[in-house]
């Protein structure tokens, strides 16, 4: 028999090796100023290596996806949050703007123990229908939830519709992430 796995969703995962404490200090220094995400406007000397990056992995994926030559993905917003706060442990997504394919998560301070980010299938019969007593082994289709434990470095790129959320964990380390959306620009 053959089988074909369709409507593919996917996490991608890189590891980043940039100067990570002078991100971690700019966070900081905004918190002072923001009650909850701190929003960064892409300007900042301290960012402009790990937006660079970023591009980078992005522009690959869109190749690697088959999406065209002639449009490319930019980063049109990018926010931090030390710790957590109650908007991320709520499940949500990123695919409110059109042509936001792409977004995702950088750790630039994950210590050991912190908040895990999780990603929910987006199909919502699944719960109704493959119950976790029924699941010998963990797949792609047995799946309802992915968790990741964020290590300081760790890149993690999805597609904006997956839903997902951070899950709220209480003195286990510090956490930074810093979220951003991508877009996709014609040539």
């Amino acid at each position: 028999m053959k089988i074909e796995n369709i409507f593919t969703n996917f996490i991608a995962t890189d590891e980043l090796t940039i100067n990570n404490e002078a991100i971690v200090k700019l966070c900081y220094e905004k918190q002072k100023t923001s009650q909850t995400s701190i929003y960064f406007t892409g300007a900042e000397p301290e960012m402009q290596q790990l937006l660079n990056e970023i591009t980078l992995r992005l522009n690959g994926l869109h190749k690697h996806l088959g999406l065209i030559d002639t449009a490319y993905q930019t980063v049109y917003m990018a926010w931090a949050n030390i710790n957590s706060n109650q908007y991320i442990s709520i499940p949500h997504n990123h695919g409110e703007r059109p042509n936001t394919v792409f977004s995702g998560v950088y750790y630039p301070k994950a210590d050991e123990g912190c908040s895990m980010i999780e990603f929910m299938t987006p199909n919502n019969a699944h719960h109704h229908v493959v119950y976790q007593h029924m699941v010998k082994e963990q797949n792609s289709f047995t799946q309802s939830v992915v968790s990741i434990q964020p290590k300081t470095g760790s890149l993690i790129i999805f597609p904006s519709w997956l839903m997902h959320y951070v899950v709220p964990s209480e003195g286990k380390g510090d956490r930074i992430s810093l979220a951003f959306n991508a877009e996709v620009k014609y040539k």
